[in-house]
């Protein structure tokens, strides 16, 4: 009885103490909404509040990584959507049980929903300031033209304020965990803190275990594998494409040998790797080679055991080197697999690796290749490089995520292709 009368009580304060609508009173008296949320059970409110969060963030992120002027694929859109979306609500919910341990350790009862229910109602402000923004950069558009920049002085209001908005939202959450667990403003700022610290070790190690068992980010530094990839390219590599070995973990692994969950590299792979010689520069190079195979070039034909791979001539191929932008012989080799590739020789046929002796690839070693067969330093290269032993892959080249743009005009194309 003497609880019944205390939860009408609670109901009638917060009734009384809160506008009817928490989007009202959520600006201006934060502590009072919470309670009125959490008594009067507009927790169905919730999941309307978490997706519209969950929308602003990736639309803010993604304008200040510049994705929209990326002419991504429709797939890698809804991909990249998708993934968001899940990992901002894992995030979040992370971050409200963190808030929850937190408070526990400073004495403190708040369950995990309640602090869902205050990071929701807390997003109003920062949901509000999204929207403003979009419109204001919406009008411009309407008005100045599509391809029109937003003028200066717009960027610095869109800028201020959502800057505003999200001070202001990380206020009223700062209130509200206060009211939440009954704390002063250090014991608040205590918990706030440790949960936000627990959140971002989390995101750094959700990071690590990709970058260590999925996919890692490279930068290309030279033009050995133009056309296909060139300077300043980012590409992601596939670590499990041929098993985890010692230079797939951060740091490399000492001394240890072999590969777990092996798969054997085909030709005409493009591979990233070190080399026995240089452990701390990432190379990446085609694999023209296996095992057993004798690789031999005759005036810049490839030949593999004996026989000559497919060339087929194609139109020039126009780069940048010191003389300025010249065009260059281009080619499309086919292997026996029936992988195609386009190669460049800016020498002809007359370079001076066009012709070589014959290599034996050795047991558990790759002959590879660059693309820009006359700027590569490659498996030709004997003393310097040489074959490529299987433990030192890191991994298979994927997908160019970012690339810049190329004297040919194709920095744009090829953002969100695989690497062939």
């Amino acid at each position: 009885m003497v609880a019944q009368q205390q939860g009408a009580a609670l109901t009638t304060f917060a009734s009384e103490a809160s506008p009817r609508s928490p989007l009202v009173s959520i600006w201006l008296r934060p502590r009072q909404t919470i309670e009125a949320v959490l008594a009067t059970g507009r927790r169905p409110h919730l999941v309307l509040l978490v997706a519209l969060w969950v929308a602003a963030s990736l639309v803010i992120q993604a304008m200040s990584l510049g994705l929209f002027r990326y002419p991504l694929p429709g797939w890698a859109w809804i991909t990249l959507a998708f993934v968001g979306i899940v990992l901002s609500i894992v995030f979040l919910w992370l971050w409200c049980v963190f808030c929850r341990w937190a408070g526990r350790l400073l004495g403190g009862t708040a369950s995990t929903p309640d602090f869902l229910a205050a990071a929701a109602w807390s997003a109003v402000p920062f949901i509000t300031g999204t929207i403003v923004a979009l419109a204001l950069l919406a009008s411009s558009k309407l008005f100045a033209g599509a391809s029109a920049a937003p003028q200066s002085w717009l960027r610095l209001l869109v800028a201020a304020i959502m800057i505003a908005c999200s001070l202001w939202s990380l206020v009223i959450l700062l209130f509200m965990i206060s009211r939440l667990l009954g704390f002063g403003f250090w014991k608040t700022i205590v918990t706030w803190i440790v949960a936000s610290v627990l959140e971002l070790s989390a995101v750094w190690l959700l990071v690590l275990v990709n970058r260590t068992f999925a996919f890692q980010p490279y930068v290309v530094g030279a033009s050995s594998m133009a056309p296909t990839l060139l300077t300043g390219d980012n590409f992601f590599v596939s670590k499990s494409a041929y098993g985890y070995g010692r230079y797939s973990f951060p740091f490399s692994l000492g001394d240890m040998s072999g590969r777990i969950l092996a798969a054997s590299p085909q030709r005409g792979d493009v591979v990233a790797f070190y080399l026995p010689r240089n452990d701390r520069s990432v190379y990446v190079k085609r694999i023209v080679g296996l095992p057993g195979d004798r690789i031999q070039l005759m005036d810049a034909r490839l030949y593999i055991n004996g026989k000559e791979v497919q060339r087929e001539a194609l139109p020039p191929y126009r780069i940048s080197d010191a003389s300025g932008v010249i065009d260059v012989p281009r080619y499309r080799e086919t292997l026996p697999s029936g992988v195609s590739y386009d190669i460049v020789q800016k020498d002809g046929d007359t370079g001076y690796w066009s012709s070589t002796p014959v290599y034996t690839v050795p047991a558990g070693e790759f002959f590879v290749l660059g693309d820009n067969r006359d700027n590569s330093q490659d498996s030709r290269v004997s003393s310097e490089f040489g074959y490529v032993p299987f433990e030192n892959l890191i991994g298979k080249a994927g997908l160019i995520y970012d690339a810049p743009a190329s004297s040919a005009g194709e920095g744009s194309a090829r953002i969100g292709t695989m690497v062939r």
